[in-house]
């Protein structure tokens, strides 16, 4: 298959495309249905030099109002099948959703943690997906992608450089484009599977908020960087005077009396919507993007929200949770088409008071 400025879309509006329902236009604008197409998109625009985006869910990431120069790629390659025994092969387009009800159909288990994760297998491998102390790098057996060099490579699980929150693939974005994972599970009771994806899916619609939203939009820091801080998070002394201690102490012990605790599934690291809501920020807002009140890691868009609005927004609760922590909060959510302004550089680095 091969492509030409016949097959692509021009001046295409992103938003609908995103969870967060923000983004302005794509100059150039593609859907591919299948791992060909995606191949071919990718070498056309390698040919014609365009910059290069795709798309898949269109969660995890905030789009510029200015929207995206180049070739911007929907991902809807969706085959998936079962290998053999005990594995899966899935096309970077497939839904997570899509992934775990194949598994669970399939009597094969280890993906049930995922239940309720949005996105596809494309950006959930891309950017090391993960929550309840598991991550897509426990179950992935190998990954192929399209180098530069229009070649199909197949990457082992090392190969793939998994870590919190990032991959090769994440570390070196233009370099490769992802076309499918290889899923190393193991065999279950397709009933119990559906079971536990159902009781994932009900905590996860109890904890996280149904509005608009790119999911977290900051990553959970690590304590390692943070030992040495000395204030009572908790509300009440502890009497080593240790913030990590004292986290690390009291949960899960007290996790009833004190609801907001650090639980043991964010091993090594401090939930950043823990340290965010004890800032005080749930709630704050700018224009129509809102610091949501149920879950302090998400940012809503509650109706017409602005990349703009976002962005000052996360500026003010970065420099908040700094000035009363000490901890500096990194973003999880990629910038998309602000490299092609400077705004975004210009509005992270204005110090907002909250």
């Amino acid at each position: 298959m091969e492509l030409s400025f016949k097959d692509i879309q021009q001046n295409k509006i992103l938003a609908p495309y995103t969870s967060f329902r923000i983004g302005g236009v794509a100059e150039f604008f593609f859907e591919a249905k299948n791992e060909q197409a995606l191949g071919a998109a990718f070498l056309f625009a390698k040919k014609e030099e365009l910059p290069f985006t795709v798309l898949g869910g269109g969660q995890n990431v905030l789009i510029s109002d200015k929207g995206i120069l180049g070739l911007v790629v929907l991902n809807r390659a969706k085959k998936i099948e079962r290998l053999d025994d005990t594995k899966i092969v899935a096309a970077s387009g497939v839904t997570v959703g899509e992934l775990l009800s194949f598994s669970a159909k399939e009597g094969l288990e280890g993906l049930a943690w995922a239940a309720g994760l949005p996105g596809t297998v494309g950006g959930s491998v891309f950017g090391n997906s993960g929550t309840f102390g598991s991550s897509f790098a426990d179950t992935i057996e190998s990954v192929s992608a399209i180098t530069n060099d229009g070649d199909v490579k197949r990457f082992s699980r090392d190969a793939c450089a998994f870590g919190y929150k990032t991959s090769l693939f994440k570390t070196a974005p233009h370099a490769y484009l992802l076309l499918s994972a290889i899923f190393l599970l193991k065999h279950g009771d397709s009933e119990n599977i559906r079971k536990e994806i159902e009781r994932n899916l009900k905590w996860r619609a109890t904890h996280h908020p149904p509005y608009q939203s790119a999911g977290c939009i900051f990553k959970n820091p690590e304590l390692l960087h943070y030992h040495r801080l000395a204030f009572d998070v908790v509300g009440r002394p502890h009497h080593h005077n240790s913030f990590v201690e004292g986290c690390l102490e009291c949960a899960p012990s007290d996790v009833h009396a004190h609801g907001n605790m650090p639980q043991n599934w964010f091993e090594g690291h401090i939930p950043a919507g823990w340290l965010i809501d004890r800032a005080g920020l749930k709630g704050r807002r700018v224009g129509d993007a809102v610091v949501s009140l149920q879950h302090a890691n998400f940012i809503m868009n509650m109706g017409k929200a602005r990349a703009e609005d976002v962005i000052i927004l996360i500026g003010i609760v970065k420099e908040a949770v700094h000035r009363q922590f000490g901890v500096m909060l990194e973003e999880e959510i990629r910038y998309l088409g602000f490299e092609n302004s400077k705004s975004k550089a210009q509005m992270v680095k204005t110090i907002s008071k909250p």
